[in-house]
């Protein structure tokens, strides 16, 4: 447990000056103010039906992806600092050196249930998480609430984009096994970055800000491959899903190849190489690929600091007094008094 120290605790090993530094970083704050404040009773929902015992602890799970997303990292980097970096282990209540980080398996699969239980269910575990743990922030900093300011910014759906990138990468990559032998050498060299491994470790290697390079970069490569395919008379079928691939995700005018807006791309794409058939359900007729983000905020100036209080996402398309009227009532719901809110 984080509260029972062992002498093998990677700061039991540290002089006392470095333990002054760790107490006294960014680490000590998101154990306290953080981690140890993740319910995982609302994560029993996840939980199986059949007598097992858990594979990873869920605070240390969610505390993987806040991080994750704090700093920016990539799924390959999160999985070094988890192992590596005795201020991260900290701050995930990983003390002793012993102690085995989540595998990246393991957290794919939890990011699996989370989402399959919030499109199901429409309800979103990660944001009762925040809800949770911001509540019991305001009442240890005893901040005043009743002035907020709010403000929205258009942002792009990362993890649709890079479920894209997983979907060409896969096509790629059968494209260039039915090729000839010694056609597959050339193109061994020529597509280098996305050979050798699953489409799935290729992707989890790279940064979400560096997702949209690589799609158009995957595009160009189909587009030459297709070809070379055509002309394998045994191998029309993979040709055809190749062709359907380009088609579906990318504008193809001559030699130009530009990636296709979101919206654009049929509910009937195809979603897996594996299972032509298998099709994308929309709901109410609407697939988006932007969002809107919006964010509430204190600002009392009597407060010590600023916290943020709320962040909606929704559709590009929703009214900004649509925002307002949602979180108002969010607010309501979590008894924080609000008097006055500036908006932009």
């Amino acid at each position: 447990g984080t509260n029972q120290p062992s002498f093998f605790d990677s700061q039991q090993l540290m002089s006392e000056k470095m333990q002054k530094r760790l107490k006294t970083s960014w680490a000590q704050i998101f154990r306290e103010d953080v981690y140890q404040r993740i319910p995982e009773s609302h994560f029993e929902i996840l939980y199986s039906d059949k007598y097992s015992r858990p594979n990873a602890a869920v605070n240390v799970l969610v505390g993987c992806e806040i991080l994750k997303s704090g700093f920016n990292w990539s799924d390959e980097e999160l999985a070094d600092h988890m192992t590596f970096d005795l201020q991260c282990r900290y701050a995930l209540g990983l003390d002793a050196l012993a102690e085995e980080a989540p595998t990246l398996r393991t957290i794919y699969n939890f990011r699996r249930r989370v989402r399959e239980h919030a499109e199901k269910e429409g309800d979103n575990l990660y944001r009762d998480v925040f809800t949770f743990v911001t509540d019991e922030q305001i009442d240890n900093l005893a901040l005043k609430t009743e002035w907020q300011r709010m403000d929205s910014t258009q942002i792009l759906s990362n993890i649709a984009w890079l479920n894209r990138l997983e979907l060409v990468v896969s096509v790629l990559q059968k494209g260039i096994a039915a090729l000839p032998k010694e056609s597959r050498r050339e193109w061994g060299t020529k597509a280098t970055d996305y050979s050798g491994r699953s489409a799935q470790t290729i992707c989890y290697r790279l940064k979400q800000s560096d997702t949209t390079n690589h799609l158009l970069q995957v595009g160009n490569l189909l587009a030459e491959l297709l070809p070379e395919l055509q002309a394998v008379a045994e191998q029309q079928t993979v040709a055809t899903l190749v062709e359907r691939v380009l088609t579906e995700q990318y504008n193809v005018q001559e030699k130009q190849v530009d990636l296709k807006a979101g919206q654009e791309i049929s509910a009937n794409s195809l979603q897996s190489p594996h299972d032509p058939d298998a099709t994308y359900r929309e709901k109410a007729g609407k697939r988006y690929k932007g969002y809107v983000i919006n964010l509430s905020e204190t600002c009392d100036p009597d407060n010590p600091l600023q916290l943020v209080t709320d962040i909606q996402t929704a559709p590009n398309t929703t009214d900004d007094g649509q925002l307002l009227s949602d979180a108002l009532d969010g607010f309501a719901e979590r008894a924080l008094p609000i008097n006055e809110i500036t908006v932009d």
